[in-house]
């Protein structure tokens, strides 16, 4: 099984499956289509503080990289990504970048990447890695379980985003 314990410890993980793993991020990133198509990317205002659209659609493709790369995939992080580096600044973008492009990328990656984690045993997903991400097991599991929750809460922010932009609900309303 794989799950979550509502503390987010990383109890609950018994026996990785990568179908559930690959399942869990591909409903991820399907999310991320629905609430932030390639038009909402390019968005830079910042609404409450907020980080924007373009930022969070960088800081997605960055973070689906690393997780990519803690399971082999072997993603070449560019100059580019790491403009969306956790601990930079929205307002130290360059001007003109094309968050449209950036969220088609992200799409790309995301076909590659669950296609990658179906191939995935469970023996695969138990094996030790170099980074420790907080509270999880130091195992590609453990990395894949912090980076789902991370990305999942920027999905979430996307969405807030959304409605505050005046883009409405990503279910219609």
């Amino acid at each position: 099984e794989f799950g979550f314990d509502a503390d987010f410890n990383g109890t609950s993980v018994k026996s990785p499956a990568g179908e559930t793993a690959t399942m869990t991020f591909d409903a991820a990133g399907n999310m991320l289509t629905a609430v932030a198509p390639a038009s909402l990317g390019s968005a830079t205002k910042r609404p409450s503080g907020m980080n924007p659209a373009v930022w969070l659609t960088g800081h997605l493709l960055l973070e689906r990289k690393a997780a990519g790369n803690e399971v082999g995939l072997g993603e070449e992080i560019t100059d580019r990504d790491r403009l969306f580096a956790p601990g930079t600044k929205p307002e130290n973008l360059p001007k003109g970048l094309d968050g449209a492009a950036i969220a088609r990328e992200f799409h790309a990656l995301h076909k590659r990447f669950v296609a990658h984690l179906k191939r995935i045993d469970a023996a695969a997903l138990a094996e030790p890695i170099e980074r420790q991400y907080p509270a999880v097991p130091r195992t590609r599991l453990g990395a894949l379980q912090f980076l789902l929750q991370h990305e999942t809460y920027h999905v979430g922010q996307v969405g807030a985003l959304r409605v505050m932009l005046g883009k409405g609900s990503w279910l219609g309303n």
